[in-house]
């Protein structure tokens, strides 16, 4: 049996216009990018960023805002502006203090020339191994940039060999231009917080050289290893490593932090390496060298695993000031305020509720004078 339109019952509300419907659609312009925006940036930024981002927006902004309004009705309409500060303080001090302190700390010895002390543990001992087998009495000669490149092409060998499963000279090109690269990436000046959040990267700043110099590394991976695998993961293999990442001496990151890992300690070692070795024999250079590299690694091993201690401890000392510096923006708790009056003969406050009773009369009985 054949069905006519007229025949179907079609609910009111189905029967509305185009126009009608989206009178009654949800309006969320500019919601949608801003969402977008901030999450981006959190990508952009890293897990620091991620944390204050959220922590701003989650509760740094809207405590002190609920601050205002503490106990307004019973303050007669005012507003609670001591208490929101001290809701403010607190809240602006002590997430961005768990990235800051260290971030200082971190700063701090890059500048007093330690950058290996910013590497971990594990890459210290990684990297330092293949650094043994680069130097000798010849690269030693050599300007820092050289001698760098050097060991960036070794450590882009160990990395593409056991990420790929191919021999390092099947990429001999490749490491060679991504070796210069990172070169260039030391040198180049940084893009800048707000350019960075916003997604404006200027042409041959750090963030430009670092994003091409990953775009090469994944087109050579994704050429050379099976589809199922993670062509973004760097793998760096060494023998001495033991019961690290997966128990088989290789330790994986991204290739940004790695390359970041690789400058970071070249720059401390190759400086230590030429200081200590201006006296070496040609004969007995590289078993001295060795040595000296070895007791370099240990020493800035112990020195992060200070270090670290060094920071937990800076953070929970901080964190026991904090409150004695928004304590100090008011004399009385400013949480209490409408709930509490001051008592004019003994200048004291007084809970109203224990006001009202204090103050009545007391009972005379008969027959009492």
């Amino acid at each position: 049996m054949r069905i006519s339109e007229n025949q179907v019952q079609v609910p009111q509300v189905l029967r509305q216009t185009e126009t009608q419907q989206k009178h009654y659609d949800p309006n969320f312009k500019g919601v949608d990018t801003f969402v977008v925006s901030t999450m981006d940036a959190i990508e952009r930024g890293g897990l620091a960023a991620s944390f204050i981002i959220q922590d701003t927006l989650g509760t740094n902004i809207p405590r002190p805002v609920m601050g205002l309004m503490r106990n307004q009705k019973e303050n007669s309409g005012k507003k609670n502006t001591a208490f929101a500060l001290k809701e403010a303080i607190r809240e602006f001090t002590t997430g961005p203090s768990m990235f800051a302190i260290p971030g200082m700390i971190l700063f701090a010895v890059g500048k007093a020339g330690a950058t290996a002390l910013k590497v971990p543990t594990q890459f210290i001992k990684g990297l330092g191994d293949i650094y043994k087998n680069t130097i000798n009495a010849d690269i030693i000669k050599l300007d820092n940039d050289s001698i760098k490149k050097a060991f960036y092409t070794d450590v882009l060998g160990n990395i593409l060999e056991e990420t790929t499963g191919k021999p390092k000279e099947t990429f001999k090109q490749q490491i060679e231009e991504l070796a210069e690269g990172i070169n260039n990436y030391e040198r180049a000046g940084g893009n800048g917080v707000i350019d960075n959040f916003t997604d404006r990267i200027k042409p041959g700043t750090k963030e430009d050289i670092i994003s091409k110099l990953t775009e090469a590394y994944v087109k050579i991976t994704k050429g050379n290893i099976d589809p199922d695998k993670d062509f973004l993961t760097v793998n760096l293999k060494n023998t001495d490593i033991k019961d690290l990442s997966n128990g088989d001496g290789v330790i994986s990151t991204s290739f940004k932090k790695v390359v970041d890992y690789m400058t970071q300690y070249s720059t401390d070692a190759i400086n230590k390496t030429k200081k200590a070795t201006t006296e070496f024999s040609a004969d007995n250079f590289k078993k001295l060298a060795g040595e000296f590299v070895e007791n370099f690694n240990v020493k800035r091993i112990n020195g992060r695993f200070a270090l670290n201690i060094g920071m937990i401890a800076a953070i929970t000392s901080f964190l026991t000031i904090i409150p004695k510096l928004y304590n100090a923006t008011s004399k009385d708790n400013p949480g209490m305020v409408g709930l509490i009056e001051e008592s004019p003969t003994t200048n004291t406050t007084v809970a109203t509720t224990n006001q009202t009773t204090s103050n009545q009369p007391k009972e005379v009985k008969k027959g009492e004078a």
